[in-house]
């Protein structure tokens, strides 16, 4: 990703149920890495179908890991979309996308 521009991906999505007495919670992992081989700052925005759900800094030295927690309410049956936007970054993003249910 460049900085100052947005990456955008798409997925689908089938919801997950949720019985009585339990709670569903969406997880975001990214890792972002130089282009360079250079040590990685600055920061990305992370949004879930054009719904802000965080912004991640980054101050470590590559390949960094990081993990934007969200409301699973936010994924819709079928397409999907994930929005990371660099705003002070330049480098490679891989992110992953998990919904956990769990007993309340």
């Amino acid at each position: 990703i460049d900085k100052g521009r947005t990456s955008t991906r798409t997925f689908s999505y089938k919801p997950v149920t949720v019985g009585s007495g339990e709670t569903a919670k969406g997880t975001l992992s990214i890792t972002v890495w130089s282009e360079a081989g250079l040590p990685t700052f600055g920061n990305v925005t992370v949004a879930i179908n054009g719904k802000d759900i965080g912004k991640v800094e980054i101050t470590e030295l590559e390949p960094a890991k990081f993990s934007v927690e969200f409301d699973p309410s936010l994924l819709k049956e079928g397409t999907n979309s994930v929005e990371i936007t660099g705003v002070e970054y330049s480098g490679g993003i891989h992110f992953e996308l998990d919904v956990v249910v769990k007993p309340g």
